[in-house]
């Protein structure tokens, strides 16, 4: 009986797996590009940043999803927890400036195998490259915020300190402030 069933099961969980597994990241333009290595480093979703990303080697571009994804992750368990006074979390942090949101309506120039895609509120420029026949973003002009010297280590730090967030260990914005700087520092 337990045969049969996963005889039957089998072609729809290899179905299931052809379907989701299949999905292609969108590097058609520069705008798609753009929005795919940034919602991707958002995420933390490695592959597809390697994919869309470009200038750095593939463990440079997994440090720095990395590191997206964690400050974006501390900065949404700080403002959950602290309200607004969690909002400078991490600092220089702004997330209305990452680049998912601010490239939506970005004014775009095409200069043969590169572009360049300026954000509409004055943001950051972001330079992207056509290689192989796709379009790629810059990684380092990528990040929402100054750039630490370890993106790694800075990842590892946010992490720690949205855990301890997470936990209760630290009860104001202040408080994990001073722990994030601390973890930075080591």
């Amino acid at each position: 009986m337990k045969r049969n069933r996963l005889r039957l099961l089998t072609p729809v969980l290899l179905g299931v797996g052809l379907i989701c597994g299949c999905k292609k990241t969108d590097l058609s333009t520069p705008q798609a590009a753009a929005e795919a290595f940034a919602a991707a480093a958002e995420a933390g979703d490695t592959d597809v940043a390697k994919a869309a990303g470009t200038g750095a080697d593939d463990n440079a571009v997994a440090d720095f999803a990395r590191m997206v994804h964690a400050g974006k992750t501390l900065h949404d368990a700080s403002m959950s927890t602290f309200g607004e006074k969690g909002g400078h979390l991490p600092p220089g942090y702004d997330g209305r400036k990452m680049p998912v949101r601010a490239l939506k309506d970005a004014t775009l120039a095409i200069d043969g195998d590169s572009a360049t895609l300026t954000p509409k509120d004055g943001g950051m420029p972001r330079r992207l490259k056509k290689v192989d026949g796709v379009w790629k973003a810059e990684v380092l002009d990528m990040a929402p915020w100054p750039m630490p010297a370890s993106m790694e280590s800075a990842a590892k730090a946010m992490e720690e300190t949205t855990d301890d967030i997470k936990a209760g260990k630290l009860k104001t914005a202040d408080e994990a402030a001073q722990a994030l700087e601390a973890k930075l520092r080591r």
